[in-house]
């Protein structure tokens, strides 16, 4: 892997992390709530460690890329697991996007682990 492309890709992992906490502990709206869930209702004391846990490993995976350790794509696929599980569980037409960059996340850290 080149080095652009690892840089490029460890920020993006990164800054994957940090939508996490934005979306579902810091961002509010009058019209949709991400942290209200359509099993639980208000999820807040469920989601909002979910969404920690999922930026922690994003972030986890962001660094250990940048500093070209050989096991980032278990950190990528671990956080991209527990970020689809928080998706479904605030299950909501704008995580489509989410899900389409937690698929690419995956399909990346797959790509190189087969290299």
């Amino acid at each position: 892997m080149t080095t652009v492309i690892r840089l490029a890709a460890g920020l993006f992992l990164i800054w994957h992390g940090v939508v996490h906490v934005i979306m579902w502990a810091v961002y509010s709206s009058a019209s949709w709530d991400p942290r209200h869930s359509w099993l639980l209702g208000d999820a807040r004391p469920v989601v909002i460690p979910i969404a920690a846990l999922s930026a922690a490993l994003f972030t986890l995976a962001g660094v250990t890329l940048l500093l070209d350790t050989d096991w980032w794509p278990y950190a990528a696929v671990a956080a991209a697991a527990v970020s689809l599980a928080l998706m479904l569980l605030t299950c909501n037409i704008r995580w489509l996007w989410g899900i389409a960059l937690n698929a690419a996340v995956v399909a990346f850290a797959l790509r190189t682990l087969t290299r």
